[in-house]
């Protein structure tokens, strides 16, 4: 970047001018504690490779929140389509999802099985919790003995968290959620 950091940028250039590590740096650091190589040296990378996961379960959800739109949060659609009658940008406001969209649990752990050095999955929706494919992904990665070296990183509302997943935490490495 020769020094002409993007306005985005700024606040972590400072962080790391001034001794205190920013987001980026940490970010680089669990990288390069995950790989041997570098992901942008043009080699092509098989499945196995991957350390970290970064998946949208489902966009169901159970609240409205102003920030979201359809493809994030189901709830929005019914509002959305409404308005729509009112609006004829509503699309464009909301977004043109106009669906529930769930992964299939056995995609998702055909895929995961493959991914030999996973070691981080962030877990995003919608709501994670509300997706039908957040617990059966999990047990498997349980019965395998690989949970006790995989951090689960939540992007939630907290307002769906069960029983069953407080059960499950327990095996796994938790990072801090972000709602």
């Amino acid at each position: 970047l020769d020094e002409n950091f993007p306005h985005g940028c700024l606040e972590c250039r400072e962080k790391d001018r001034n001794g205190v590590k920013s987001a980026r740096t940490v970010l680089m650091g669990e990288i390069e504690s995950f790989t041997d190589r570098s992901v942008y040296d043009g080699t092509e990378a098989d499945d196995s490779e991957f350390y970290h996961l970064d998946i949208s379960l489902s966009n169901k959800c159970n609240l409205k929140c102003r920030f979201c739109s359809t493809e994030n949060s189901s709830s929005w659609i019914r509002e959305r389509d409404a308005l729509a009658k009112k609006l004829p940008n509503a699309s464009r406001i909301f977004g043109k999802n106009s669906q529930v969209v769930d992964v299939e649990p056995k995609e998702l752990l055909s895929f995961i099985s493959k991914m030999e050095n996973l070691k981080q999955i962030e877990l995003k929706g919608g709501e994670p919790f509300m997706s039908v494919g957040h617990i059966p992904m999990l047990e498997p990665l349980l019965a395998s003995g690989k949970s006790k070296d995989l951090k689960l990183l939540y992007t939630t509302n907290g307002t769906m968290i069960d029983d069953r997943c407080f059960d499950l935490f327990r095996e796994f490495q938790i990072g801090r959620p972000s709602v």
